[in-house]
């Protein structure tokens, strides 16, 4: 039973994160880089608090 929650988990977290990912490049919500970022392309920005807060729901549930 939890191995198919935790797969439900990351599904979800998976689907959400490629959601926001297109609304962000679609509404231009971009992290442009400078001399003092790591990427040398737009990337898209709060892509990452999707993951984390995916990944503290698993953490949760298990819990």
């Amino acid at each position: 039973m939890l191995l198919y929650l935790l797969i439900a988990c990351f599904v979800v977290t998976f689907i959400l994160t490629a959601f926001v990912r297109q609304l962000a490049i679609k509404k231009n919500i971009l992290d442009n880089p400078n001399e003092r970022s790591s990427h040398t392309v737009p990337t898209p920005r709060d892509e990452i608090k999707h993951c984390i807060g995916g990944a503290s729901i698993d953490i949760f549930m298990i819990e």
